[in-house]
C-alpha cells in the first residue's frame, strides 16, 4: 500500500523505525482494526456499529439498520491491506519524527511520541482507504437502492409533525461528532473517517497536552494521554487515561525490552494477546476538559485544526457542569483569532 509522503520515516534510525512497525502491527492484527477497515473499504459501517456512537442522527427506519453483515470481499482486503502496510511510504509531521528520533527507548517521552505516531498511522490508513474510493458495498447494490453508500448516507427523517426540525445527516457515516470540522481538515471528509477509525480501534481519539514542550524529545513526568471517544452512555467530555489504562496501552505497543527489537521486528504474526482495546472512559478517569475550549483554552490537542471554533459560551445548548456566565467565551474566542481559525 503506497500512501504520499513529504517526510518519509527513513529519517529515523534502525531501532526507532522498528520499534514504530511493530507497534503498529500489534494493532493492526486485532479483530477490531480488520473490522474497522473492512468498513471502510465495504463503503457502509454496520449498523451495530453506526450506532454505537452518541450523536449518530439516526432513527430506526433508516436504512443502515438493515446492513448487518460486511460485504463479500471487505474483510479479504482489509486483510491484505493489513499485510501490505509499508511506513516508509507514509507521511509525517517533520516534528513529531525529530520528537520521537530524539526520545531515547525507555526515556518518559519515547513511548507517548510512539503512541501519538500510531494514532496518526491508523488514521493515515483509514484515509487512504476512503479516498481510494473501493466501496465493495455498491457492488452488491443497485445505485438506486435505498441501502446504496449515496442513499444511505444522505438519508434524513422528514418530520411529519408540524414541529420538529429536519436534521441534517453527518457527510459520511463514518463520523465522530467531535471531529467533524471537515471544511478545515487538509483531507476533507476523509479525515473525518480517520478520526472514527482510530476512535473505534483505540476506544477514543488520541490527543496531548501541548502545553509541555516536547522539541527535545527529553520529556520529564509528562502528562497521561486524553482520549475523546464517540461511544454513547460514557461522556462527551475529553478524558484522561488512568495510570493503569496507559500502561497496559504502551505495555501492548512495546510488550517487550528493546533490545532486539531488529532482531524480531519482522515477526508481526505476533497474536494480539493482552490487548487492552479498546480503552473506554469509566467514573476512574478523574480528569476531564471540556471539548468546545480544549485548544484555545486547555490546549489539548493533537493538531490545532481538529475542531471547529468555539460556540459563543452563553449559546452552548448542553449540559455543563460549571456556573454559566455571559461572555465567559470571549477570551476563548480570541485565543482561537491568533491561530487563524
Amino acid at each position: 500500500m503506497k500512501i504520499p509522503t513529504s517526510i518519509p520515516t527513513d529519517v529515523l534510525d534502525p531501532e526507532h523505525l522498528d520499534a514504530l512497525n511493530d507497534a503498529i502491527h500489534r494493532v493492526l492484527n486485532t479483530d477490531l482494526a480488520l473490522e474497522t477497515y473492512a468498513q471502510v473499504i465495504d463503503g457502509l459501517p454496520l449498523c451495530d456499529v453506526a450506532w454505537d456512537r452518541y450523536q449518530h442522527r439516526l432513527y430506526r427506519e433508516h436504512p443502515i439498520s438493515s446492513h448487518v453483515n460486511l460485504c463479500p470481499g471487505s474483510l479479504e482486503m482489509a486483510s491484505s491491506m493489513r499485510d501490505d502496510v509499508d511506513l516508509s511510504s507514509l507521511s509525517f509531521d517533520n516534528r513529531l519524527l525529530q520528537s520521537y528520533q530524539a526520545s531515547p527507548p525507555g526515556s518518559p517521552a519515547f513511548e507517548p511520541r510512539l503512541l501519538e505516531l500510531v494514532a496518526v498511522t491508523l488514521h493515515q490508513i483509514a484515509v487512504y482507504l476512503f479516498k481510494k474510493n473501493v466501496r465493495l458495498h455498491d457492488q452488491n447494490h443497485a445505485p438506486g437502492s435505498s441501502l446504496s453508500i449515496e442513499n444511505a448516507t444522505s438519508w434524513k427523517r422528514v418530520p411529519t409533525d408540524g414541529i420538529s426540525l429536519t436534521i441534517e445527516p453527518w457527510p459520511t457515516l463514518f463520523t465522530h461528532p467531535a471531529f467533524a470540522a471537515n471544511e478545515q481538515y487538509p483531507d476533507g471528509v476523509a479525515d473525518m473517517v480517520g478520526y472514527w477509525a482510530e476512535d473505534r480501534i483505540l476506544g477514543g481519539v488520541v490527543l496531548f497536552d501541548r502545553t509541555k514542550d516536547w522539541s527535545d524529545g527529553a520529556g520529564s513526568n509528562e502528562p497521561n494521554v486524553f482520549f475523546q471517544s464517540s461511544r454513547p452512555r460514557r461522556t462527551y467530555l475529553i478524558y484522561q487515561l488512568t495510570d493503569d489504562q496507559q500502561q497496559s496501552l504502551l505495555n501492548f505497543l512495546v510488550p517487550r525490552p528493546l533490545s532486539g527489537l531488529r532482531e524480531e521486528a519482522s515477526n508481526h504474526e505476533t497474536p494480539a494477546s493482552g490487548c487492552p482495546l479498546p480503552l473506554l472512559y469509566s467514573a476512574e478517569n478523574k480528569v476531564t476538559v471540556d471539548p468546545e475550549f480544549a485548544v484555545v483554552s486547555h490546549k489539548v490537542y493533537r493538531d490545532v485544526w481538529e475542531r471547529s471554533p468555539p460556540r459563543p459560551y452563553q449559546n452552548l445548548i448542553r449540559d455543563r457542569d460549571i456556573v454559566d456566565m455571559p461572555g465567559a467565551g470571549d477570551a476563548e474566542l480570541a485565543k482561537l483569532r491568533k491561530f487563524g481559525l
